[in-house]
């Protein structure tokens, strides 16, 4: 779908064997900034380990009349994430985020049978994200974004809890559950389940409406136990489980038709309020109201 110009500092091992597949043998830079200085691409990926660089190296990229991939969180702090937004508002240019789970097989599915109504009308969602060890804004940010693309409402309240694992404190942020409500009283629950060992995306979720029950494991037959009946688990979707290539390939058509964006930069911030809030409700050990003022 694309073609890597240049490269800089470590890339992953998806986009290593990539270039290793096709002999690639493009320029690299020591320096992301250089990079976008010097050369005259279409888009521009940044996918740095912390978030710190996401908002300058995307403005830069903005004002080098690139579009903008991003990594998630957008950023850590709020007027920051605002002052990009309004930039990309302002600008001829796309920019999306990559919040990739709701693109997954499994989300889909879920995604499926909550707009199908199988368990009747929803009123609560719970999703969990075990083997995480890492702050909200970077792992939990996930399962928030998946409550948000269930219950296509607006939230309007949140209240969090907080710790931190053991073998490593999280001095700021250190929310391990968010309950969340959405309009029309949907109460759903983000949690982070630091139980398990080493790093992966296992992701359960499990939504409770007026005729039963549905369980959702990554990976796993969706199963829906209706009142009165067997639990019965449905067909996984016959499609390749490739999150990525979906978002990349909305992403590259809505660049072509000027569409509406899903993970655009505006619906990132309606997320990262979410967390904002939850940070705030722990200090204060209260329900913060949305949308949350900073």
């Amino acid at each position: 779908m694309i073609d890597i110009v240049a490269v800089s500092g470590a890339v992953s091992q998806g986009v290593q064997k990539w270039m290793d597949d096709f002999h690639w043998n493009g320029r690299r830079y020591d320096d992301p900034a250089a990079m976008i200085c010097a050369e005259p691409a279409d888009l521009a990926f940044i996918w740095t380990r912390g978030p710190e660089q996401h908002v300058p190296l995307g403005l830069l990229a903005l004002e080098r009349g690139m579009h903008v991939m991003l990594e998630k969180p957008l950023s850590e702090d709020a007027n920051e994430a605002k002052r990009f937004a309004d930039a990309v508002a302002k600008s001829s240019r796309r920019a999306m985020v990559m919040q990739d789970i709701r693109w997954q097989n499994t989300a889909i599915e879920l995604k499926q049978a909550w707009d199908g109504r199988t368990v009747g009308e929803p009123h609560s969602l719970d999703v969990t994200l075990i083997g995480s060890f890492t702050a909200f804004t970077y792992e939990g940010i996930h399962i928030v974004d998946l409550t948000r693309y269930l219950a296509e409402r607006d939230a309007q309240w949140v209240y969090a809890a907080g710790a931190s694992p053991a073998h490593k404190p999280l001095t700021r942020d250190n929310v391990i559950s968010l309950h969340i409500g959405y309009a029309g009283g949907l109460v759903a629950r983000a949690v982070l389940d630091w139980s398990s060992l080493g790093h992966h995306h296992w992701i359960e979720a499990r939504v409770h409406g007026e005729r039963g029950v549905m369980k959702a494991v990554w990976g796993q037959p969706l199963q829906v136990q209706l009142a009165g009946q067997e639990p019965a688990r449905r067909p996984l979707l016959d499609e390749e489980n490739n999150s990525m290539k979906r978002l990349l390939r909305h992403f590259l058509d809505r660049i072509e038709d000027d569409g509406e964006l899903i993970n655009s930069v505006a619906d990132q911030l309606k997320t990262l309020d979410i967390i904002f809030a939850g940070w705030e409700s722990m200090r204060r050990n209260e329900v913060a109201r949305l949308p949350f003022k900073v």
